[in-house]
C-alpha cells in the first residue's frame, strides 16, 4: 500500500554515548501524515517517540517521500539513520527547519544555534 515514509529528528539524542537515538523512521497512509505526526507529539505514537515526548524532547520532520511499508522497513533495517540523513542532506533532499515550519512539521523545536528560531508549537 502506498503512503508516506518520513524521518523525524529529535532535538537531542536519548540513550548512552555508545548507543543513542536521535532519529525515527516511520510510515503512514498518504492522507494521514498530519494526524500521525500529531499522534507522535501527543505521546501516543511509536514507543520510542513516546519516550522522547515523556522527556520533553521535541522533534521535527526532516524527510518525506512517497513509499510503502516495505520501503520504511528497508530503511529501518539499515540501522543507521544518521548516515542516511547525512546522505540525504548531501543530495539536497532534507527539509530545512524554515520549510518544515511553514508546512507545520515542527513540533516544539527550539533548534540548534545554527538554525533559525521558530515559535514553539503548543502541545
Amino acid at each position: 500500500m502506498n503512503g508516506i515514509v518520513y524521518i523525524l529528528k529529535f532535538e537531542q539524542p536519548m540513550g548512552t554515548p555508545r548507543h543513542s537515538a536521535q532519529y525515527y523512521i516511520g510510515w503512514c497512509k498518504s492522507k494521514n501524515l498530519e494526524l500521525r505526526l500529531a499522534t507522535h507529539y501527543a505521546g501516543n505514537g511509536a514507543v520510542i517517540t513516546r519516550r522522547f515526548v515523556e522527556r520533553n524532547i521535541d522533534f521535527r520532520v526532516v524527510y518525506i517521500e512517497n513509499g510503502t511499508r516495505c520501503d520504511e522497513r528497508a530503511l529501518k533495517l539499515k540501522k543507521n539513520a544518521p548516515r542516511l540523513v547525512r546522505k540525504l542532506d548531501k543530495l539536497g533532499k532534507l527539509i530545512s527547519l524554515e520549510a518544515a515550519g511553514k508546512k507545520g512539521l515542527v513540533f516544539g523545536w527550539k533548534g540548534d544555534l545554527s538554525e533559525p528560531k521558530l515559535q514553539e508549537v503548543d502541545r
